[in-house]
């Protein structure tokens, strides 16, 4: 609404010289024009920093006394079938490896090893671990009405496909590069300290992005929906053709879930602490 209410502030200032000093109103649109193609984008993002900085410690407070007790053990239970997927995934790109050196021969888009070794039964184990969260995502449905559990685990589970091709994928671009098979258990053991720092990411961002999933659907209903109500007014008072390059709610959208990410991933920073991979 900050955000909002000082881009209003702006239209009605640049209105006031108009009718004070009887401008043409095509030098109106002019003025508009140029402020959002050169200074929007950076007065947005930087307001929107100033504004998730300005909640922060009301959130760290809340998430303090209010939230971390409640999900605190949720989120441990999450840790170790994420843990494990990724852990075996580490486990499915040193087997790729072994598999692909004796035939191994690259081509120019460096895609031999995905096109060949990216699918072993270590993935299909990877994502049986990551299938043991449905029980625990269904529980949450009784408390986030609307949550779509096989959605979150597919999610999850695209996720684990997709770090084993990146590194699969890194693994050869660095190899050629490096100039050959001759350099192949020290281009391996390169990219595996690379892939293990991505696993550890990959845990991360699912820690925070699964209560994210869970709570979206209820925070759209009660928050983002109510909130958009707020601000018709400031969307009605915008003139046609400032539309063109501002909307009012895709502009609050970015703020509130912005701020429902960031709240998630302040949650889920003690059990991050615990990753071990």
């Amino acid at each position: 609404c900050f955000l909002l209410s000082t881009y209003f502030i702006y239209i009605m200032f640049f209105l006031l010289v108009l009718f004070y000093f009887d401008i043409d109103f095509s030098f109106f649109y002019l003025i508009i024009i140029v402020f959002f193609f050169f200074f929007k984008q950076k007065t947005a993002y930087e307001m929107l920093r100033s504004l998730v900085g300005s909640e922060m410690c009301i959130r760290d407070r809340t998430m303090e006394e209010k939230v971390a007790p409640h999900l605190s053990e949720p989120l441990n239970n999450l840790l170790e079938p994420l843990t494990t997927a990724f852990k075996i995934i580490m486990e499915a790109f040193d087997e790729a490896l072994e598999k692909a050196k004796p035939n191994y021969k690259s081509d120019e888009k460096r895609l031999y090893l995905v096109k060949h070794h990216s699918w072993t039964w270590k993935i299909w184990d990877a994502q049986r671990s990551v299938d043991g969260l449905y029980d625990l995502l269904w529980v949450l449905d009784k408390v986030f009405a609307g949550i779509s559990p096989w959605s979150i685990i597919g999610r999850c589970n695209r996720r684990l496909r997709k770090h084993l091709r990146n590194a699969l994928y890194t693994f050869e671009t660095k190899l050629e590069e490096a100039g050959g098979v001759e350099h192949w258990d020290a281009v391996h053991a390169e990219v595996k300290a690379l892939l293990h720092e991505d696993c550890r990411t990959g845990v991360a961002t699912l820690l925070a992005r699964i209560p994210y999933e869970a709570v979206k659907p209820m925070w759209t209903s009660l928050v983002v929906t109510n909130c958009k109500k707020l601000v018709e007014p400031l969307g009605a008072a915008i003139p046609e053709a400032v539309k063109t390059f501002v909307d009012v709610n895709e502009l609050l959208e970015d703020v509130l879930y912005d701020i429902l990410m960031a709240t998630c991933r302040a949650a889920a920073e003690p059990i991050v602490a615990k990753v071990d991979i």
